[in-house]
């Protein structure tokens, strides 16, 4: 068809007496190749020359000159053109009666007569034929008295497909529910025998109602074809080679110009094209611009790139289902479009989809397909390779080829990292959870049953942790009673009887070994990794942290012989290392975006560690990586390897069967939403509106007059922006942007001077009046952990950050005019053990003669600067992870977590009596520091909305 069009195109440039000599010699003995060109001639003679054109060159407007306002066309106004096409152009219209606006569609005048005006009535008779709120829809069809042909129907005032996502900035899952609804109309129409022929965003527009949903409507059937006999329509023909269509979303059978091979399948294809675009933000095969004969040989033979390597988010699911929708042979897509939005609903719902993914032996028999000359030849590299790696690699390892399937195993709850465990059973069909509640329960992953096969028992058994042991029949559970004693249990699935391998106050955390016969544990608060012989209960010690380390998450090797563990001083600096179980051990790598939080380590068969990493400073996406350790060594050998991207998710519990080659393990979405509340009659805090839809970033102060909520946004490592908005009016008034001001603190008491740590980590004022900004000349010791800010409204008119330098708690005073003065006050957290000391919270009176820390779980510390004493205040709440003090130093406000009633809480101390106040809970909304008004109405704070998935990846 290529050379065909070369040679036609050649042939209509040279008088006709020329072309049968030229002909001769450019086709030789190729027949085939005379023929169609031949036959194109033939074609062209009859007036056919737009031969592989979408539609007729004739883009005139109907009308002189642009109609105005007056312009009638029979009983309709036309007000302006909407678009213009090859055989038409269509007109916004009022119509006289009823009052209404129609989109007006008239078929161009000099089509009148031609093959064209039987294509317009079909159009008009499918129109009237498909009644769905998906299809745009028909009000009246005729002919005016000036002889113009028309059809007018439902006016869509809506953006296209794309351009709605894009401008209202759509998440993946609105995305997709789009496609279900096109999905629906698309069904519809096929059920009544339509076949559309031309989707695609531009003739889909998304309309909005006012509750904020929408509603996108197919238009344009200008072109469909009609495969139901008893249609009383007929459907124009389609010339054999003739494109009908837009080429960038055409079918290789549409492309090919094969009208006798087109079902509802080529809408399916073109289906897959939007949902690509949608997705992806680009067209699978870019064609345009390219010569016809290009274009055909890309949409025929070229594979587009999987969605995952434009997108590392969309591996999985959504890259094999849109891969089957886009398949080159009809009989790979989906059936109908309500199977491809059935697949769509079970990706949604955390189901195991229908499609499966384009294998390797399925390109390899395509390329065969293509290239059958060299057939023999590649079966032979083919089965050299194989014998290859029968030899060179061990029975039963795995061989990486691609990047690993993902399935959502459940759809997200309000479980946390705190409130559910989970591991993959030896075998590898079975996953053992517990949940919030503090059950135990087996899933099947194949049939996704669930059996509870250890309830919990109400205010006893909280926190569960459970390993399988090899043989597939007994559980290692640890468990929480009465808020006070972990106890570790052997328990027999069989028989459902207990043997108690430990208790005390403290978890163990056990990591099951291999051969089932020992437990790595964590002890003395993450100080000490060792192992535990679960027949003896014996205990030795393997590894000691040093200094302000903390050691987490070992994972066993699979010969038992060797340990993976991270070793962290928080927001300084974390390590992945291996040791034996003679404490030598050796650095893997260190880098600060290791995701030492989270059961996050285990190895692979052949020697690969899978670990999770940060991709950014934000901790909002996760990437899991693998790196490879020299079997019997302690040694990395090459450089880590990404293989799979979760976006938006924190990811923990790792969990692998070597029997199936699964990867199983949780997703934990953080979303950041700024809340404002006020306190109720019963001075409870209660959610209050803004004025306007939320904050862009972080509460981190109050403006002295109560009216404006000082807010940080910070767009990526060192892009932070500093504003405020006005709580009554939701108005923003920025105040610094750019990378200059990458750690703002906090306002001044007269709120007048902002300070801030500059990207060279050096202390600035600068005054929101104007004016430059001004170095204090102070740089943070590099032994110092920022750990706060604080600003006394009663105070000396200075501010206050407070650091931690061992087992010191640092307070530097800063006036905006003075700087940073001379001397620092230092309080000691402790001398006991001071490695173990982590300041959490701190913040001072309002008076400026207060100060409350939190260094321990379930209490507070409050130093008298004026005496220079520290007394404790217990905390009946909780554990505590943040404390401000009100505005009128009367109460210290705490957030923090793990309260009888709830997981999440704010609640409020008297620091003179030590009485509390629950104020508010939640299972899965998270805290962070909050910040009362000057007034002590309302408090602003951010909070982290909770919630998990379970997930597994397959082929690693």
């Amino acid at each position: 068809l290529a050379q065909a069009e070369i040679l036609f195109r050649a042939c209509i440039k040279m008088p006709a007496g020329e072309r049968p000599a030229f002909l001769d010699l450019e086709c030789a003995d190729n027949t085939d190749l005379r023929e169609l060109v031949d036959s194109l001639l033939a074609i062209d003679n009859e007036g056919m020359g737009e031969f592989l054109q979408p539609s007729p060159p004739l883009n005139q407007p109907i009308f002189p000159t642009p109609p105005t306002l007056g312009t009638r066309l029979g009983h309709y106004q036309l007000i302006r053109s909407l678009g213009l096409g090859g055989m038409g152009q269509v007109f916004l219209a009022q119509q006289d009666e009823p009052k209404r606006h129609v989109a007006l569609k008239i078929l161009r005048p000099e089509l009148i007569d031609s093959s064209h005006r039987q294509r317009f009535k079909l159009e008009i008779e499918v129109l009237g034929l498909l009644n769905h709120p998906g299809i745009a829809q028909i009000h009246e069809a005729g002919t005016t008295d000036d002889g113009y042909s028309f059809f007018a129907m439902e006016y869509v005032p809506g953006m296209t497909l794309t351009e709605y996502s894009r401008q209202r900035k759509l998440p993946l899952k609105k995305r997709l529910e789009l496609v279900l609804s096109i999905c629906e109309a698309l069904h519809f129409a096929h059920e009544h025998g339509i076949i559309h022929r031309d989707l695609k965003p531009a003739n889909i527009l998304v309309v909005e109602r006012e509750d904020k949903t929408c509603q996108p409507k197919i238009l344009d059937f200008g072109v469909a074809r009609v495969t139901n006999d008893s249609f009383t329509g007929q459907s124009s023909h389609t010339l054999p080679g003739q494109l009908v269509g837009t080429l960038a979303y055409m079918s290789p059978e549409q492309a090919s110009g094969t009208a006798e091979e087109l079902d509802s399948r080529s809408d399916i294809y073109q289906m897959g094209v939007i949902l690509y675009e949608l997705l992806a933000g680009e067209l699978p095969l870019k064609v345009d611009g390219l010569g016809i004969s290009e274009a055909l040989r890309q949409i025929n033979h070229v594979d587009p790139v999987g969605l995952g390597t434009i997108q590392p988010n969309l591996q999985g699911d959504l890259e094999i289902i849109t891969q089957k929708a886009l398949a080159k042979e009809p009989d790979r897509r989906y059936g109908s479009a309500q199977e491809l939005a059935e697949d769509i609903q079970r990706h949604l719902h955390g189901e195991l989809i229908l499609a499966r993914p384009v294998t390797t032996f399925y390109r390899l028999g395509k390329a065969l397909k293509r290239k059958r000359d060299f057939a023999l030849g590649l079966m032979g590299v083919a089965a050299v390779v194989l014998l290859a790696a029968w030899f060179l690699f061990p029975h039963g390892s795995s061989i990486v080829l691609h990047t690993p399937r993902l399935i959502q195993l459940t759809a997200e709850s309000g479980m946390t990292l705190s409130q559910s465990y989970l591991e993959l059973s030896p075998d590898g069909l079975r996953m053992a959870i517990s949940d919030r509640a503090g059950n135990v329960i087996i899933q099947s992953l194949d049939s996704r049953e669930e059996k509870i096969i250890v309830p919990a028992i109400a205010g006893q058994r909280e926190s569960c942790l459970v390993h399988w042991f090899p043989s597939g029949n007994e559980l290692l559970v640890e468990f929480l009673i009465d808020g006070e004693e972990y106890r570790t249990v052997r328990l027999d699935l069989t028989t459902h009887t207990e043997t108690i391998i430990h208790q005390g106050d403290e978890p163990l955390s056990p990591i099951l070994s291999p051969d089932g016969k020992s437990a790595a544990i964590l002890r003395n608060k993450k100080w000490e990794l060792a192992i535990l012989d679960l027949e003896t209960a014996k205990i030795r010690s393997v590894i000691m942290a040093e200094n302000n380390e903390i050691l987490s998450y070992p994972a066993w090797g699979p010969r038992n012989h060797r340990l993976a563990f991270t070793r962290a001083v928080p927001n300084l600096h974390e390590s992945l290392e291996c040791t034996n179980l003679m404490g030598e051990s050796s650095v893997l790598m260190e880098d600060l975006l290791l995701n030492w939080w989270g059961f996050n380590l285990v190895w692979l068969p052949d020697g690969r560690l899978v670990f999770s990493m940060y991709r950014d400073f934000a901790e909002q996406d996760v990437d899991l990586w693998t790196i490879s350790v020299d079997q019997g060594s302690l040694v990395a050998s090459g450089k880590p390897q990404r293989i799979l991207a979760m976006p938006g998710r924190i990811v923990h519990n790792l969990s692998f069967s070597p029997s199936t080659n699964r990867l199983v393990f949780q997703g934990l979405q953080r979303k950041r939403r700024p809340w404002l509340f006020e306190f109720d009659s019963d001075g409870l805090l209660k959610r209050k509106n803004l004025a306007l839809s939320g904050w862009p970033g972080r509460p981190i102060a109050w403006t002295p007059d109560g009216e404006s909520v000082l807010i940080r946004e910070t767009r990526g490592n060192n892009d932070t922006d500093v504003l405020t908005q006005n709580i009554f009016t939701g108005e923003f008034t920025p105040l610094l942007c750019g990378p200059e001001n990458a750690h703002p603190l906090c306002l001044s008491p007269d709120g007048k001077n902002l300070f801030f740590f500059n990207e060279g980590g050096s202390l600035h004022s600068i005054s929101l009046n104007g004016g430059p900004a001004l170095d204090l000349g102070f740089l943070m010791p590099p032994l110092n952990v920022l750990k706060g800010t604080s600003t006394p409204t009663n105070g000396s008119g200075s501010c206050y950050l407070f650091s931690q330098q061992g087992s010191d708690l640092v307070v530097t005073e800063v006036t905006p005019s003075g700087g940073v003065g001379p001397d620092s006050l230092r309080i000691s957290l402790g001398d006991d053990q001071p490695v173990k000391i982590s300041l959490s919270g701190v913040d001072l009176s309002p008076d400026g003669q207060q100060l409350a820390y939190v260094i321990g779980p379930e209490e507070f510390s409050v130093f008298s600067l004026e005496n220079k004493s520290t007394r404790s205040i217990a905390c009946d709440l909780g554990r505590i992870q943040d404390v401000t003090w009100s505005a009128d130093g009367q109460w210290v406000y705490c957030t923090g977590m793990l309260n009888p009633e709830a997981t999440y809480w704010i609640g409020r101390i008297d620091p003179v009596s030590g009485s509390s106040e629950l104020l508010w809970t939640s299972n899965t909304t998270w805290p962070n520091k909050p910040f009362p008004s000057p007034d002590g109405r309302l408090m602003a704070i951010q909070m982290l909305e909770l919630g998990t998935e379970f997930f597994m990846a397959e082929g690693l």
